[in-house]
């Protein structure tokens, strides 16, 4: 059977149209009368992503002469399911095939090929003549995990992260390519397999100049229909810091009592360690770096510094090469007299608040908090410098903090009241003081949960951190709260390790490693290290902590063991510092350079404050009143131990005696 199609017909059905081909066997003929057709497109392709609708057409143009218009597959073939067509524009002598895709989402990854004969002559006679259209189909699929990359690092790291990019490239080829120039990739160009791939980038900080937050992309294109997909890349580059073991140097020297040099270990948040150079604005000072750069030694002439006065400088540590950083500033202060200090001085009577006792480490002044006000007492004169008020009158002033540099003195204070319904509602009030001034102000920005425990400098950002795990800036707006569930009861840290140590009223000592980004989401992040429960310690609470600088050795305020050292990943119990029988340990302090001193009674009794140097050794036993005291500190040089007997209304100074 054949169909002839006819100028009044505009379309047909496709699969019948095959079957009508099929019985004219696709012959030619044309026994003298002269017929032809021809197309304006011999080949088509369609190209389409897997799992997606097209709504491309493509349109072939016919010329023919003959008694009409046959469209259909040659040679017995079938019309495949992925492909539509119909004939538009029909004339006499010419006409229009429209082709259009089927079910193409639903087609795998593949290339498809098909063959449409056109056909025209004489049919009733079996004179006909006809030319072919190749048609394709390319099914490509790339296929890719966009997880947004967030990297971290910082300036001048020379080491490299890798991550993966996943993806599944099916019938076509891609390419790989990114924005930013330190991304490099294991290839960045391929044929996909079919198969899910990995394609390693590595990112070489070395090349970044300039600190910051840095975005980008990484973009596969697949040649097939040049189409693209990104994923995007984010990177905090941190800043360089220099930072030191202490930010302050506090030096002292009266007739019997000197401290005039100090060495304070540098540091940097490099990741190699940095040159650098050391330069003071004081003509008293003398500074000497250590022969393998990792020390300067601070040293104070006070000769140079007028009797009973107070002198202060700063010493400025800068990078010394190519990388540049954040210089770290040293406050140095020297106080001088003739005079001779007695073994101890009191004030008395005065009645201080909870946690109202701390010492500048910087210069010779002692905060007290009393009622609502703040004394400021000289340590050595025990002359009343100022008073402040700075909570209204009926509040007490509480839990006072000084900053490590002796710029800053924080305060709090807490009012209970009660609403219309009798319920209690506590307002808590923080209060800033800047102790070259003694400006006060009330932080009305603070959003912080807890109580702040301590000021820390880590990576040369400062911090205030609270009882519940907050880090927050110096106006005690959050920063951000770690997510452990940990209630802070003493806390430490090691500069050279960024190394966090707390106690949390039990026996157990936890570290953590702390981790510093200005330009990250999260600025500083804690990532559990171990915890540790000292072999001799008990059982018994840790009651405070103290780290060495290079993280090598933590005292402990326990019953019955003192000394922990740590080589990086496992902690040694060392016991008691001092094995004497007898004794019971009351309190420890330490120095701005983390030397431990620890407070003891005999069974005389006697109580007695313990100095012990970097190797452990004591070198100081200064004896102290009988009664347990409330709120022990020591002074910035060390030289001076400072408490307060609430049972006599008595704050005493005592002079550190050295063995």
């Amino acid at each position: 059977m054949k169909v002839q199609l006819t100028p009044l017909t505009s379309f047909f059905i496709a699969l019948l149209l095959s079957t009508l081909l099929t019985a004219c066997g696709g012959s030619s003929s044309n026994n003298g009368t002269s017929y032809r057709v021809s197309v304006d497109q011999s080949a088509i392709e369609f190209i389409n992503e897997a799992g997606t609708e097209s709504d491309e057409t493509i349109a072939v143009n016919v010329s023919y002469s003959g008694k009409g218009l046959l469209v259909g597959i040659p040679n017995d073939g079938s019309i495949p399911p992925w492909l539509n067509y119909q004939i538009t524009e029909l004339t006499d002598s010419t006409a229009v095939i429209e082709f259009r895709l089927a079910q193409e989402d639903v087609i795998g990854p593949e290339t498809y090929t098909t063959q449409i004969r056109v056909s025209s002559g004489d049919i009733e006679n079996s004179q006909f003549v006809h030319t072919d259209i190749n048609v394709s189909l390319s099914i490509w699929q790339l296929s890719i995990d966009d997880t947004p990359v967030s990297l971290t690092a910082t300036k001048g790291n020379t080491s490299t992260d890798e991550f993966d990019i996943r993806l599944i490239a099916s019938n076509t080829d891609y390419t790989i390519s990114s924005d930013l120039d330190w991304l490099s990739f294991s290839t960045t160009e391929a044929q996909g397999s079919g198969e899910l791939e990995t394609i390693t980038a590595t990112a070489d900080y070395s090349v970044i100049e300039n600190a910051g937050f840095i975005e980008g992309s990484i973009t596969l294109t697949e040649s097939t229909g040049g189409s693209s997909q990104t994923i995007d890349v984010a990177l905090a580059l941190d800043e360089l810091y220099l930072t030191t073991s202490q930010s302050s140097v506090s030096f002292v020297k009266t007739a019997n009592t000197e401290f005039l040099s100090q060495q304070v270990a540098i540091h940097s948040n490099a990741e190699s360690s940095l040159d650098w150079q050391a330069s003071s604005d004081a003509s008293w000072l003398t500074l000497t770096p250590s022969s393998d750069g990792t020390a300067l030694t601070i040293t104070a002439d006070e000769s140079s510094v007028t009797a009973e006065s107070l002198a202060q400088a700063q010493v400025t540590i800068t990078t010394d090469g190519a990388l540049s950083a954040q210089s770290a500033v040293i406050e140095v202060a020297l106080y001088h007299s003739a005079a001779t200090l007695a073994d101890s001085d009191t004030i008395t009577p005065i009645t201080v608040n909870a946690d109202g006792l701390a010492v500048n480490p910087l210069i010779p002044y002692v905060y007290l908090a009393v009622d609502n006000t703040i004394r400021v007492y000289h340590q050595y004169t025990l002359n009343l410098e100022a008073t402040l008020s700075v909570a209204q009158a009926g509040l007490s002033v509480e839990n006072l903090i000084t900053s490590k540099d002796g710029k800053h003195l924080f305060a709090m204070a807490t009012e209970t009241t009660t609403d219309g319904d009798g319920n209690e509602i506590t307002t808590t009030f923080h209060y800033h003081i800047d102790l070259a001034t003694n400006a006060i102000t009330e932080l009305t920005d603070a959003d912080i949960s807890g109580k702040p425990v301590e000021h820390m400098v880590i990576s040369g950002r400062d911090f205030i951190v609270t009882d519940a795990m907050e880090f927050a800036a110096l106006n005690l707006s959050l920063i951000h709260q770690d997510p452990n569930t940990l209630t802070i009861d003493n806390l430490d840290f090691a500069n050279a390790t960024n190394a966090l140590y707390i106690t949390t009223g039990g026996a157990d000592l936890i570290r953590f490693t702390a981790q510093v980004n200005d330009f990250s989401d999260t600025m500083i992040e804690l990532s559990f290290d171990q915890s540790y429960r000292p072999e001799n310690g008990g059982n018994t609470a840790l009651f405070d902590i103290v780290v060495d600088d290079s993280d090598n050795n933590v005292y402990l305020l326990n019953g019955t063991t003192d000394w922990l050292s740590f080589d990086g990943e496992s902690f040694i119990d060392n016991g008691r510092l001092n094995t004497g029988e007898n004794l019971s340990t009351l309190g420890m302090v330490a120095t701005q350079n983390k030397q431990p001193m620890i407070l003891r009674a005999d069974a005389t009794p006697s109580v007695f404050l313990e100095g012990y140097n970097s190797e452990q050794s004591q070198v100081s036993q200064t004896t102290a009143l009988t009664l347990l005291p409330t709120i022990i500190d020591i002074d910035g040089s060390g030289t001076r131990y400072i408490n307060y007997i609430e049972a006599l209304n008595t704050v005493v100074f005592y002079r550190v005696t050295p063995l």
